[in-house]
């Protein structure tokens, strides 16, 4: 099972967990005694945490579990404990489906890396539909599994090198629309998705128009890896669902370039007498939400 966190009580930049106070975070007076996990340093990123037994004593008795509390321990640390008055988050499950694999054997994507340094125009097909576009025609192009990239080594499919941008395409069928889509993203610049035409994400790209001369705001973190979370208006049920990726670099000299993406869905299951049924053979996500307060 894993979790990620939504705080339960206002904040700024200059809140401390002290001045957060009673709106729902206190060190030690709403959690369990003993914690789900303790860590020491603590890596950015998704991490996995055992909550099985947290969950059931939930569904047994919905009233005596209230979600999960994630707490800083020593500089580098946190502690996960589930709260056991009223005080602290809602607990909601949800079921995940995949839809978008990474790595070499995941999803397979179409690719073109033949945009030159100084080019400012994207493909346009014999339709002239643009690249992003869900019935764009990519048989012309070349096709591989991630990490795509070239330059660290560490890639599965190899790349022009020393180009701006490059363009991938891929598409997924999925049965009905999820409560949310999850997308991890590996890139090295920069990052635009698009779900079924319509932009999803940008990570590190100037706000407004860009085209395929616009390098990366900044050279950032190499090979960064981020989770973002987005509604599905764009989602389409049961049927084919089209994404597409553009990857930039900072500029044409770049040493290297890195690109890999998963994508699921996450449909809430807000009803503990559910929560049995699927705890065995099912994989569950245990999210953290916020209870509203009057």
């Amino acid at each position: 099972m894993k979790i990620h966190g939504y705080k339960s009580a206002a904040f700024t930049e200059s809140s401390t967990w002290n001045s957060v106070g009673g709106s729902g975070v206190l060190p030690g007076t709403n959690a369990e005694l003993l914690p789900d996990a303790l860590t020491a340093d603590y890596e950015i990123g998704l991490h996995e945490v055992e909550v099985t037994t947290s969950v059931e004593a939930w569904a047994a008795t919905p009233g005596s579990n209230y979600g999960w509390g994630i707490l800083p321990i020593g500089s580098d640390g946190v502690q996960i404990a589930s709260f056991e008055d009223g005080n602290g988050p809602v607990l909601v499950l949800g079921e995940q489906e995949g839809y978008v694999d990474a790595g070499a054997t995941g999803t397979v994507w179409s690719y073109y890396d033949a945009i030159t340094a100084g080019d400012t125009d994207y493909p346009i097909d014999g339709m002239s539909r643009v690249w992003s576009d869900p019935d764009f025609d990519d048989s012309g192009w070349a096709t591989g599994t991630g990490q795509f990239g070239y330059g660290d080594g560490d890639e599965t499919t190899t790349v022009v090198a020393s180009q701006i941008t490059y363009l991938f395409r891929t598409s997924f069928s999925a049965g009905d629309t999820p409560s949310e889509l999850i997308l991890d993203l590996l890139r090295d610049d920069s990052a635009v998705v698009y779900l079924n035409g319509v932009e999803a994400i940008r990570d590190n790209l100037p706000a407004g128009a860009i085209d395929a001369s616009t390098p990366s705001s900044s050279t950032g973190i190499e090979n960064h890896s981020s989770t973002f979370y987005f509604d599905t208006a764009e989602f389409l049920p049961n049927q084919g669902n089209t994404l597409a990726v553009e990857i930039h670099n900072a500029s044409s000299s770049s040493s290297d370039i890195s690109f890999n993406l998963s994508l699921r869905g996450v449909v809430y299951i807000p009803e503990p007498t559910a929560v049995l049924q699927l705890i065995f053979g099912t994989t569950l996500l245990a999210l953290i939400r916020s209870r509203k307060t009057a």
